[in-house]
């Protein structure tokens, strides 16, 4: 979709171009003359407002002429009776209501033409008013002589250096600039403008900076936005130096500041600097002032870009409330509804976007002329819509309207030129003709590269589509080796944004950024460069968890600092992410009204902000710009260990993009890697969800039900194996350890429950299986354990303080996520206390008494929780989790009607909708303090210091899942200990029962205190539960023994 470009609104900077506003779609059926009352000044200004345009001019025509009457035919007007009757009959054409115009003009020259002579009179202001409705009304060859007439009458009036001149200069350059298209004229009138101010003003006048603000915003659209910016750094540090902090000057200055920021990729800065112009206007204008809807449109943009499209929606509905309200057609209004479409664009409202472009079209054919190359810009915007949509023939039709009206000047207009050429690309490649798309592909990369530089990320979007043009082809090398370049500079981009982004907003723009490994992947795929997995391997573990590796390096640096402001955004984050966790669970809890819903919208937005400020705060460190290869990750094997990563890509099959899976294996350090393509991610993503269905609750006791289950696990579970691990497996050589990176649903699986098909399963082989976020974690180095080996052992929380539910039957009960019909309802956990109270007896039985401290009832409380995790080496929780959002379909937030179009995560995540349930969990919110709510949610974990952890142990059911990301794993509990600092997490990836979870724990911490690694321990006490199965008789199903895997640093 085109990005939108800012227009300036402020009269001093520009000589009065004035946003305007989108006039409802069925304005034109109410356009009738209000004839019950007599016409005024404010029966003129109330149509306008409601956007009864003829009849405003029409009523302005009548008492215009009542005024000529009232002065008699010599008589001059006085400004105030003229100009806000002209203003409505310019602003009536605007809208596209041209009937005033032809009278209007007759006025105004009449003015003009008795007021020669007459030093009383501002023949500058009139002159002034004829060029705008002129231009107005297209009648562009006649509005360039009344421009010139202007400059020659202010030079002999008031002489060459006057404001009047400069005035007029400005005017007449933002009209080529805006009406003709014509550039480098209006960068000359600009030019002259500037050396007036300077010669008038002096170089480090208020009025200078200005000039250099109207310089900076034609040389954004001649010379690119990084020269641009660097002139309008000067605009900007004047404005600063000699206007106070609060005035409107220099929230016009900032504003367009931050729109050059954006185009150079400095998104976060672009951001801060749109949200202090826009608190400026609101201070200054009010909430519904024109010149705030601007801001907002211009915040909206960021915003989308950012990937936040709710917010960004959020935004725009708000100015085109705005606009409404306000008065007609213009070319901002243009834009903000450009703006408003792309966004349902990109969430797949297509009919929706097609409707605001074709409006948006609509008004360009009024108030442009027919070869306009913004015109063209609206018809590229038209075809793209209908490129995905699926509609090639319209999309087609339209990108071929577009080309000419945009290759009339290919230099000033090659941003949507480019776009048009890749739209013309993408058709040829959907029609399977790589050989038509290769000139547009090509040709739009070298416009973007000459406009943007080779490292901004529209270059990376150029590359990648020329990647898969290549791969159709069958030029597997250069379709490798554009791919690549794509997916650096894409990510490269990406570790820039994350860096400065709320977590929530960074894993959005990680979800909408070009993907080059899509290509790449496909390459290894095809078995024809086998030689090349090494590259795309390490591009791969260059760009996985990026968002989640700088949100832990982030946490640690914040907890490290000294420096006050660190350790003030950094409790005040903490705090903020206990009003959103608490707002939520009340949310859940009882009925959500409208004040509720507004509380939790700011509480969310200050998460978002502190998260920022802390990232601003706290910086970065040298492992920040660590870059590894795959090499580097070798050396790091253990002898004996191999390697494997699961990778979902994208290929285009005929028309559609088909979402598939890529293993790749490295055997050992100085082996070379495998690929291997699985195939299509649906059938594996059903069989994965299949499998932890079948596994998920206890199993049936009729034996007819318990047969048929015993089958459809073999058979399920054996597909599964032949998917996703045989393959694998294959490749691995004598390894006698294996070290899984999942992607997608595999997160959810864990292999070593698997049927062999011979009565056994993968645990049973001579294999230990441990997870990684990402291949980078063989990289790090944890912090020093501490020399205190402390267990703090959380269970049996008394959720009821009351007592007034009764207890569950012991072998029945289950710390099973809450229950849809009664979110965050939860049974007592009767063997839970058993369970910490014989942990902490092995636990001290090694590392002597006092080692071990336990929170049992009241006292496993999240106030006493979060008081004491700093300080234990292992932390064990036995008790429920919950996962409300993927569980029951929860709305996190409530939705405007603008945000409720956007698909994707709700501004609360899994982060929030998920955690732990500790003592007070089913009391009501008015019985607990407002940040002791009783539950300990994945977000307020994020915000604990756990650097002095090794082990964390979540005896509960479902605690690694969540929703899911490609590229960032599980969005849930598991992520957060991770963030929080912990080394290493054992967790669930189904139900489990009470006893069960009593009788593993028991094993798991039996090995672990005998010497063995987590991985190593968590195996062996699998094994020792299935033997006990199998030597009892009982159903050997993963159901009671398969439960939880272990993940992160495996010493």
């Amino acid at each position: 979709m085109r990005t939108i470009r800012w227009r300036q609104s402020w009269p001093l900077l520009l000589a009065g171009t004035v946003t305007a506003a989108l006039v409802a779609s069925a304005a034109a059926g109410r356009l009738r003359p209000d004839r019950a009352a007599a016409p005024s000044l404010d029966t003129v200004n109330r149509l306008m407002r409601e956007g009864r345009f003829e009849a405003a001019a029409a009523d302005a025509r009548a008492l215009m002429n009542q005024r000529i009457r009232e002065v008699g035919n010599a008589g001059v007007l006085p400004a105030t009776a003229r100009d806000p009757l002209v203003r409505a009959c310019t602003d009536a054409v605007l809208a596209g209501h041209p009937l005033c115009v032809k009278w209007a003009v007759d006025v105004l020259e009449r003015e003009e033409r008795l007021s020669a002579g007459d030093p009383g009179v501002d023949r500058h202001a009139i002159l002034l008013q004829l060029a705008d409705l002129l231009t107005a009304a297209n009648r562009l060859p006649e509005a360039e002589r009344t421009f010139q007439r202007l400059l020659r009458t202010d030079t002999a009036t008031f002489g060459e250096q006057s404001r009047q001149v400069i005035s007029a200069l400005v005017r007449f350059g933002t009209y080529y600039r805006e009406a003709v298209g014509d550039l480098t004229r209006a960068r000359d009138l600009y030019a002259q403008s500037l050396a007036l101010r300077v010669s008038m003003y002096g170089a480090d006048s208020f009025q200078a900076g200005a000039g250099l603000h109207n310089m900076a915003i034609v040389a954004a659209d001649l010379d690119g936005y990084r020269p641009a910016l660097a002139l309008h750094q000067r605009a900007l540090a004047l404005a600063e130096k000699t206007l106070p902090p609060d005035d409107l000057g220099l929230a016009v200055i900032m504003d367009f500041h931050a729109v050059l920021l954006r185009g150079v990729g400095e998104h976060a800065r672009s951001r801060a600097m749109h949200e202090q112009a826009l608190a400026i206007r609101e201070a200054k204008l009010g909430p519904d002032s024109v010149p705030v809807a601007g801001s907002l449109t211009n915040l909206s943009v960021v915003l989308a870009e950012l990937g936040d499209d709710r917010r960004a929606l959020e935004a725009a509905d708000r100015a085109l409330g705005i606009y409404e309200r306000s008065v007609g057609n213009h070319i901002n209004t243009v834009e903000a509804a450009d703006h408003v479409a792309a966004i349902h664009a990109r969430n797949g409202r297509f009919d929706l976007a097609r409707r605001y472009y074709q409006r948006s079209r609509a008004i360009l054919q009024v108030i442009r002329p027919p070869d306009h190359p913004s015109i063209g810009n609206a018809t590229q915007e038209l075809g793209t819509v209908d490129l995905a949509a699926g509609d090639l023939a319209a999309a087609e039709r339209h990108f071929r309207e577009a080309l000419p009206l945009l290759e009339r000047d290919e230099e000033h207009n090659s941003r949507a030129l480019a776009s048009v050429l890749d739209g013309m690309g993408r058709v040829e490649l959907a029609r399977d003709r790589p050989g038509r798309a290769a000139p547009y592909l090509e040709r739009a990369l070298a416009l973007r590269r000459a406009r943007f530089g080779d490292r901004h990320p529209k270059v990376a979007e150029s590359l990648a589509l020329l990647a898969e043009q290549r791969l159709a082809e069958g030029h597997w090398s250069a379709a490798l080796d554009l791919a690549l370049d794509a997916e650096s500079i894409s990510r490269d981009h990406l570790t820039l944004m994350v860096r400065v982004q709320g977590e929530r907003e960074a894993l959005r723009y990680a979800a909408h950024r070009t993907q080059g490994l899509d290509a790449a992947s496909a390459v290894l795929a095809t078995g024809r460069m086998p030689g090349a997995a090494s590259r795309v391997w390490t591009e791969w573990l260059r760009s996985r968890a990026l968002v989640l590796d700088e949100m832990t390096r982030r946490g640690r640096r914040a907890r490290a600092s000294a420096e006050p402001g660190v350790v003030a955004a950094t409790e005040a984050l903490g705090r903020a992410r206990e009003d959103l966790a608490s707002l939520t669970i009340r949310s859940v809890r009882e009925e959500l009204g409208p004040a509720v819903g507004a509380r939790l919208r700011r509480a969310a937005a200050d998460v978002e902000r502190l998260e920022r400020q802390v990232a601003a705060r706290s910086g970065a460190d040298a492992a920040d710009q660590a870059v590894p290869d795959l090499a580097q990750v070798a050396r790091r094997l253990p002898d004996g260990a191999a390697l494997v990563g699961y990778f979902p890509y994208r290929a285009t099959v005929g028309a559609a993009r088909v979402r598939k899976y890529l293993a790749m294996v490295l055997p050992g350090r100085q082996a070379e890697p495998v690929a291997i393509d699985l195939g299509p991610a649906d059938r594996i993503d059903a069989l994965v969800n299949a499998w932890r269905a079948l596994n998920d609750g206890p199993a049936p006791v009729v034996s007819r039900a318990a047969d048929a289950r015993r089958d459809r696990l073999d058979s399920t579970g054996a597909a599964l194996r032949e998917a996703v691990w045989d393959p694998v497996e294959a490749a691995l050589g004598s390894a006698n350890a294996v070290f899984i990176v999942p992607a997608g649903s595999l997160h959810l699986l864990s292999l070593a429950t698997l049927p062999t098909g011979d009565g056994r399963y993968l645990l049973e082989r001579d294999r230990t299986l441990h997870y990684l976020s990402a291949e980078r974690d063989l990289l790090d180095v944890p912090d020093a354990a501490s020399t205190r080996v402390q267990l703090l052992a959380v269970g049996a929380p008394t959720f009821d303080f009351a007592a007034a539910r009764a207890p569950a039957a012991p072998d029945a009960s289950s710390r099973a996520p809450a229950d849809c019909e009664r979110p965050l309802a939860f049974d007592p956990l009767p063997r839970s206390a058993d369970e910490v109270h014989a942990i902490a007896r092995l636990w001290q039985r090694r590392h002597g008494a006092g080692s071990a401290r336990l929170l049992i009832g009241p006292d496993a409380s999240e106030q006493e929780v979060k008081r004491r995790v700093s300080t234990p080496q292992v932390l064990h929780f036995a008790t429920h989790a919950f996962l409300l959002d993927e569980a029951c379909g929860l709305p996190a937030l409530p939705e405007t009607a603008a945000s409720s179009f956007i698909e994707g995560p709700a501004p609360t995540s899994s982060l929030v909708l998920s955690g732990l349930a500790l003592a007070g969990a089913n009391q009501s919110a008015s019985d607990l303090s407002s940040r002791d709510d009783g539950v300990l949610t994945a977000a307020e974990v994020s915000s604990l210091d756990l650097s002095a952890t090794s082990l964390v142990v979540l005896s509960a059911c479902d605690t690694g899942g969540g929703s899911l990301q490609d590229g960032e794993g599980v969005l849930g509990l598991r992520r957060a200990f991770h963030a929080a600092g912990a080394h290493t997490l054992v967790m669930s990836l189904w139900r489990v029962g009470d006893a069960a979870a009593m009788q593993w724990m028991d094993r798991f911490y039996t090995h672990l205190l005998a010497g063995a690694a987590t991985s190593a321990a968590v195996r062996a006490a699998s094994l020792d539960i299935l033997g006990l199965q199998r030597a009892a008789g009982r159903p050997l199903d993963p159901t009671a023994w398969g439960a939880f895997v272990a993940a992160g640093d495996w010493r």
